[in-house]
């Protein structure tokens, strides 16, 4: 459980819940986090981090989050739970219940062209710049909202770029009380 109160003098609930790679020194050669085959699963993340909850960085690829409870009800710092900067990435099946008051969209992808691009091998190409935000697959989510008229996902990508998403299957239902009672069970 990602994002929990743990005492009033530890303030886990701050951060983010899964930061793979890293953004940090991205255009300085040599100082490049590469991420590839990670599954994050059946998890419970959240409520109450303020950052992303998943941030998949530039040069990340094969990540797979799926059968997850997402729990987006604190105010955020930032504008989205899901950020794919990474490519070939898989977001199945998983529930996104909430919103908060900052944000704009639950998932954005994402692309950064920087001076020194993180180069990978992919596709049968060597040594290529990372094809950020690209190829990413989000399928058979639910969004479970009291902002209806908050975006599922924003592309941050060319329209070339944009194509290579696949986005299907995903379910938009209200915010219900209900939902408010399991979120009010687990904070106890």
């Amino acid at each position: 459980n990602i994002g929990e109160w743990l005492d009033k003098d530890y303030n886990a609930h701050e951060g983010e819940g899964f930061y793979l790679g890293s953004s940090k020194g991205f255009d300085e050669e040599g100082n490049k986090a590469l991420i590839h085959d990670i599954l994050i699963e059946d998890s419970i993340i959240g409520p109450g981090l303020l950052g992303q909850y998943i941030d998949i960085k530039y040069g990340s690829s094969k990540v797979t989050a799926r059968n997850n409870t997402i729990y987006s009800t604190a105010i955020s710092y930032n504008e989205e739970v899901v950020k794919l900067a990474g490519f070939n990435n898989l977001i199945e099946n998983n529930k996104f219940i909430g919103s908060s008051k900052s944000l704009t969209r639950y998932i954005h992808l994402f692309n950064k062209k920087t001076k020194v691009p993180v180069r990978v091998d992919y596709r049968g190409e060597k040594n290529i710049p990372s094809p950020t935000g690209r190829d990413n697959t989000i399928i058979n989510n639910v969004f479970y909202t009291d902002d209806p008229t908050m975006k599922i996902i924003e592309y941050g990508l060319t329209a070339k770029d944009r194509a290579s998403t696949v986005f299907k299957n995903n379910t938009v239902k209200p915010f219900s009380a209900d939902l408010l009672k399991q979120i009010a069970a687990f904070k106890d």
